[in-house]
């Protein structure tokens, strides 16, 4: 219980807290350019509503204290920042404090603060019962975002960006990514400056999987001229190697000349520079599921190459994953008319897309894929052992965008997974609302079970 002077003191801060005029104020030491940043993600819609204020207190062994509070309100942004911390070893306490100045949740943890650096905190305001009813604040902490499943959050995303220039002003999004010998290669799409939907492709390059470089500023593959079936768009690259040769399967269609997007086929002997084939090679199929298809997983199995794309209505209201065949990689046909892989889950059921499938050790087979129209974009998992018949995992999903510490994060879209270098890597699209997207990644050390 908390005492009369207790309570009379909370009261009283609560008051300077309202009349103070921005949404934080912070008691901290002197600034000096080695002190560090404490940035804390906690989402408006965890905090129950009967807190109206946060309490932060830091204490460390110097006897330094800093005070930071933080009001609920329609200025809340669910990112709080606290700055000006010197290095060292802080205790932090949290206390979320109701309207008449009452504790409701509390938490501790302790910190080691570095020089010049930002640590990143996660808060999740849960109800634990015990003996006294009480409730408590659990507390987590990293240097990098630390996701579920031993997943970490690249500390130097955004890998890839705009320049920005007219094809890529509102951002890039889709990579499709491949080691070739000791370089990884990346293709993806961008929005341009022009609305409408058209989109261009674009080429990157890392050493490490890690750092990229964009080979130019202009794309790599434009949109075909007035007259042909892809001058609206070219976007959704999977690009297979084989005898040093590069086959490109991509998506493309025509705002004035068909309803259906199709999927083309360019060749290249770098990677670089492309020649279309005049006709697609795979067409979306009218009124049904899949009349909007997009490429994303291009794989030779057994002397058969299988694509994995994305289906979607012409209304953008049904969503599934299809599989196509070819044995030459120029005739394509459907493996079946419906789809391979439906939502069914909660998390799911507006959809799933964006298939991104790997071939392990084993011979077993494993895709990531997105949810479509969700409060909470994700990324889930699913298995096989033919490629066609699928099992999905019974954690999905396996990342969320609410995991991620962007306060203005709306999407996780467009999942590439890729096994290299003793690492499992999701390249994937961070879509913002206040800023062009942008390619990020997620990755994890493989291991030996």
């Amino acid at each position: 219980m908390v005492n009369i002077f207790q309570k009379g003191l909370l009261l009283v801060l609560l008051l300077l807290l309202i009349m103070a005029c921005s949404n934080e104020h912070s008691t901290n030491p002197e600034t000096d350019i080695q002190n560090s940043t404490l940035r804390i993600n906690l989402p408006k819609s965890n905090i129950p509503i009967e807190v109206k204020s946060i309490w932060f207190y830091l204490t460390n062994t110097e006897s330094e204290e800093i005070t930071h509070v933080v009001e609920i309100n329609n200025n809340y942004s669910g990112i709080i920042e606290i700055e000006n911390i010197p290095p060292g070893i802080w205790s932090l306490i949290v206390k979320a404090i109701d309207v008449e100045g009452n504790p409701k949740y509390t938490g501790e943890t302790v910190l080691q603060i570095t020089a010049a650096n930002t640590l990143n905190l996660s808060l999740t305001l849960q109800a634990v019962s015990n003996d006294n009813g009480s409730i408590r604040i659990d507390i987590t902490w990293n240097d990098t975002i630390n996701l579920s499943e031993g997943w970490i959050y690249n500390a130097s995303n955004p890998i890839v960006q705009a320049y920005p220039t007219i094809y890529d002003s509102r951002g890039v999004f889709s990579p499709f990514v491949l080691k070739e010998e000791n370089i990884y290669k990346m293709w993806y799409a961008s929005w341009p400056e022009e609305t409408g939907g058209k989109t261009y492709l674009f080429y990157a390059t890392s050493l490490d999987g890690f750092n990229w470089s964009s080979y130019s500023s202009e794309p790599i593959l434009y949109p075909g001229d007035s007259n042909s079936w892809d001058n609206s768009k070219v976007g959704d690259a999977v690009v297979i190697i084989e005898n040093g040769h590069y086959t490109m399967l991509y998506a493309g269609y025509s705002f004035q000349n068909g309803t259906t997007w199709k999927i083309g086929k360019a060749i290249s002997e770098d990677g670089i520079n492309w020649t279309k084939q005049s006709q697609p090679v795979l067409s979306g199929v009218e009124d049904t599921w899949r009349a909007l298809i997009n490429p994303v997983s291009l794989i030779k199995l057994n002397g058969m190459y299988l694509l994995y794309f994305t289906g979607r209505n012409a209304s953008f209201t049904s969503y599934g994953i299809g599989l196509a065949m070819s044995q030459d990689g120029d005739d394509w046909w459907y493996y079946s008319s419906d789809p391979i892989l439906e939502g069914i889950e909660d998390w799911e059921i507006h959809g799933i897309l964006h298939p991104s499938v790997h071939v392990l050790e084993d011979d077993t087979m494993i895709m990531y894929y997105n949810n479509a129209y969700s409060p909470d974009y994700s990324i889930g998992r699913a298995f096989s052992n033919d490629g066609i018949h699928w099992q999905k995992d019974q954690s999905n999903p396996i990342i969320k965008s609410s995991q991620l510490l962007h306060e203005d994060l709306e999407r996780v879209l467009y999942p590439r997974y890729l096994i290299a270098d003793e690492k499992e890597l999701i390249y994937f699209t961070e879509m913002n609302s206040n800023s062009p997207s942008t390619i990020s990644l997620i990755f994890r050390p493989v291991t030996t079970d």
